[in-house]
């Protein structure tokens, strides 16, 4: 688990259609405008995290966070506005992402940044990647940066990469361990879904310091599977 990279892409909204506030009774209600609800901005992101690690104290050791990436480009507007000078640098969403800008992210952006960010003493071991694989990470920092409240593209960009990297290791740690039992559930019912998600009270687990940093699997059981396999 400690050599795989997760990665996932996901849109991102500036607002949500619908959102409820609490006020207090003397409060003005928010008011927020667009062009149409139906058009909202929004831009892709291609996040790679990895497991976090922990030394025999609990200190954090690495944070698994390798990067968030918009897929945007810079553009100089074309025309003049109330905002702007034509020729002024833009953002802008890219809003057709295809095999040839996946790769060329990969490439150009994931790679270097796992070279940087990798543990410096497992720079000699191979590296997995798998992807589509991040979604409840991707879940979270969704959730946290709608409490921006970003109005164009530049803070929608700031506020997730702000949602990001204040993630804490903490709560990353226990996804993958999450991760770990679902992978022991699924070869106990031979590759099928049906199966409840186990739980182990993670939380209190790690104010008692009673946490484990991977799940134990028996050596049968994946025997068992490397049999069926083959």
């Amino acid at each position: 688990m400690y050599i795989v990279i997760h990665i996932d892409e996901k849109w991102f909204y500036l607002t949500k259609q619908s959102q409820k506030y609490y006020l207090l009774p003397d409060e003005e209600d928010s008011l927020r405008t667009c062009t149409s609800k139906n058009f909202i901005g929004k831009v892709m992101f291609l996040v790679a995290i990895a497991c976090p690690r922990f030394d025999a104290l609990g200190g954090e050791i690495f944070d698994g966070k390798i990067g968030v990436f918009p897929f945007m480009t810079r553009e100089p507007a074309r025309r003049s506005s109330i905002n702007r000078p034509a020729g002024t640098l833009e953002t802008k969403s890219i809003t057709k992402v295809d095999r040839d800008t996946m790769r060329k992210y990969l490439i150009e952006k994931v790679l270097p940044a796992i070279k940087e960010k990798w543990p410096r003493e497992d720079l000699r071991s191979p590296i997995f990647i798998q992807q589509d694989n991040a979604r409840p990470h991707i879940v979270a920092i969704h959730s946290l940066h709608y409490q921006e409240a970003p109005i164009n593209v530049d803070e929608l960009v700031a506020a997730v990469e702000k949602s990001f990297h204040g993630y804490p290791a903490g709560k990353s740690n226990r996804i993958f361990l999450t991760l770990q039992q679902c992978m022991i559930e699924t070869m106990k019912a031979r590759g099928s879904n049906r199966y409840k998600i186990p739980h182990i009270s993670k939380a209190m687990l790690e104010r008692d310091g009673m946490l484990p940093t991977q799940m134990s699997c028996d050596a049968a059981l994946v025997q068992e599977i490397v049999d069926l396999l083959s």
